[in-house]
This record gives C-alpha cells, sequence and structure tokens, in this order.
C-alpha cells in the first residue's frame, strides 16, 4: 500500500504497488499512481518470509511486529515503466521502525 503523506491524513489509500528492488535506504516499485520526486510517501511493504528475522520479543510486545514493514519514503525518481501501463519508481526509507531495518538488513544479508 503506498499512501501520499500530507494532512489532514487521507480517508484512504492512494493506491498500491509491485516490488522490483529493496536495501536497507530505499524502494524500487512499480505502481499504477505517479508521484513526483520529492512527495513523501507512507508505504506498507509486505517481504514474505520477513517475520522470521524479527527478534521474539518483538513479534510479541511491538508494533514493529506487523507483517510488513511500514516505511516513510521519498521519492527520489519517477518514470514511467517500459510498457506505458505503469510508473517505476525509486524510493529513500527515511523512517523505518529500528527493529524492522535489523530484520529486512538480515533477511538480505541472507539471501547472498
Amino acid at each position: 500500500e503506498v499512501n501520499e503523506l500530507s494532512y489532514p491524513l487521507p480517508k484512504e489509500w492512494g493506491g498500491s504497488g509491485t516490488g522490483k528492488d529493496i536495501s536497507g535506504g530505499g524502494i524500487c516499485f512499480t505502481s499504477n499512481m505517479r508521484y513526483a520526486a520529492e512527495t513523501v510517501l507512507s508505504m506498507k511493504v509486505m517481504i514474505k518470509g520477513l517475520q522470521g528475522y524479527k527478534k521474539p520479543h518483538s513479534v510479541l510486545l511491538d508494533v514493529s511486529s506487523e507483517p510488513f514493514l511500514t516505511v516513510i519514503g521519498k521519492v527520489m525518481w519517477c518514470r514511467p515503466d517500459q510498457n506505458g501501463s505503469a510508473y517505476e519508481m525509486g524510493v529513500q526509507c527515511l523512517d523505518v521502525y529500528e527493529d524492522d531495518h535489523r530484520a529486512l538488513i538480515k533477511y538480505l544479508n541472507a539471501l547472498l
């Protein structure tokens, strides 16, 4: 789920996306929504298997134990995808729960 972070907060999520690439510092994804560079987004990023890399106590006690990453990020670039039917964008992570970020780094390192 992807939504422009603005105030007052919108009542509904703006759109969804499909991930192409992720690192500890950013995400590349495609979406049917176009966001201008510098737009700040609130995103819920689903990563299958990430829960296994979280600390057991954080899963029991912390809001960061949701089965997705909640990311506040800034659009660095946005362009039409190869088909011209959606948009591909790169988003820099500005804020991620600390336990989620650690779990993401462990998850990515395990893939190497």
